[in-house]
């Protein structure tokens, strides 16, 4: 990493589960912060040597965030940053709400007690992190709520290519990059869809999802509503309300 950088990993690595997550949270947070910039290069012995861990663990962060589209390599050039456009990051946000309309539809044939006290507690979790201050707590309990609808109400292909689109990571970018929206907002927006998928009515939760991803989507791009409104806001044949 150029010297410059340098900064960007100033980490304890022992704070984290494992230090490949530790390099691949420090590198994330640079490149969402925007210390780290389109085309600023990732030089392994660099981040190496700052951290005072072998290149093994780094390296395995980096593909991890080629997986994301954060990073790309080049024979040559090395590991760089790169800035993706306004209509990447849409299309992301995009693809991850109609998967998730079409889980949401399906979990609610499979809505159980036990199913609702976990996504409840979720929220609840969500609340405390929100009041407690903490983005990166809050942004993990925001992908469980949302990685518990996928498993209960999609395909094994459905949650492949929900994972592979990495929500964690835009989950947390969102969080981060809006800070107009305050955190207990953030959680609250989720019993809206706990409601919707409760109600017994597919399609008025297939609406209330897409709204609540496309909706920060949005916020977070900078975009008109026109479009989010017209995609998220559809209504079902039992005759709900636009979601709001």
């Amino acid at each position: 990493m150029a010297a410059e950088n340098e900064q960007v990993l100033d980490v304890d690595v022992s704070q984290f589960r494992s230090i490949h997550y530790s390099v691949y949270s420090a590198l994330r947070r640079a490149i969402f912060d925007g210390d780290l910039q389109d085309g600023d290069r990732i030089v392994e012995a660099e981040v190496s040597r700052k951290l005072g861990i072998s290149r093994a663990p780094i390296r395995e962060a980096l593909q991890s965030l080629r997986q994301a589209g954060l990073v790309e390599h080049e024979p040559r050039r090395g590991w760089y940053v790169i800035g993706l456009e306004p209509d990447d990051m849409w299309d992301i946000y995009l693809i991850r709400a109609s998967i998730e309309a079409i889980a949401a539809r399906r979990v609610m044939t499979q809505m159980s007690p036990e199913l609702t006290a976990q996504l409840e507690a979720l929220i609840v979790q969500m609340a405390t992190a929100a009041e407690e201050g903490d983005p990166d707590g809050l942004a993990a309990y925001d992908v469980q709520f949302h990685e518990l609808i996928i498993q209960h109400g999609g395909s094994h292909q459905l949650r492949r290519i929900w994972h592979h689109l990495h929500p964690q990571d835009w989950t947390i970018m969102s969080v981060l990059k809006l800070p107009e929206v305050p955190l207990p907002e953030m959680a609250q927006r989720h019993q809206i869809v706990l409601d919707a998928l409760t109600s017994g009515d597919p399609g008025w939760a297939e609406a209330v999802i897409r709204r609540h991803i496309l909706e920060l989507a949005q916020r977070f791009l900078d975009l008109p509503p026109e479009p989010v409104d017209k995609q998220a806001t559809e209504v079902s044949t039992s005759g709900h309300k636009a979601a709001t």
